[in-house]
C-alpha cells in the first residue's frame, strides 16, 4: 500500500512538473515576443559603443526592463537576461554584430 502511494505521488509530481514547464515556456515565449524589438534595438545600438561587455549587458538590461515595466509586463530578471543572451547570439550568428 505504501509503495503504491509513493508511485502515485511520484507520477502526480511528474505530471505537475510537466504542466508547469509548459506554462512557463509559453509565458517566456509571450514575453520574448513582446520584448524582442526593444531588445534587438538596444543590443544593436550598444554593440557599437566603447562600453565593456558587462556595461553593455547592464545597459541593455536596464533599457529592456524599463520598457517591460512601462508596458506592465510580468517578468523576472532571469527572463530578461535570457532574452538578452538569445537575441545577442542570434544577432551575432547573423553577422549583424561582432
Amino acid at each position: 500500500m505504501i509503495q503504491w502511494l509513493k508511485n502515485f505521488f511520484s507520477k502526480a509530481l511528474k505530471i505537475v512538473n510537466a504542466i508547469l514547464k509548459a506554462v512557463f515556456t509559453s509565458a517566456f515565449k509571450i514575453l520574448m515576443a513582446k520584448l524582442q524589438d526593444i531588445a534587438t534595438m538596444s543590443i544593436t545600438k550598444l554593440a557599437s559603443t566603447d562600453l565593456s561587455n558587462e556595461e553593455k549587458r547592464n545597459q541593455a538590461f536596464k533599457e529592456i526592463k524599463g520598457y517591460a515595466m512601462s508596458q506592465a509586463l510580468s517578468f523576472n530578471d532571469r527572463d530578461i537576461n535570457l532574452i538578452i543572451e538569445t537575441i545577442y547570439s542570434s544577432l551575432k550568428n547573423q553577422g549583424v554584430i561582432k
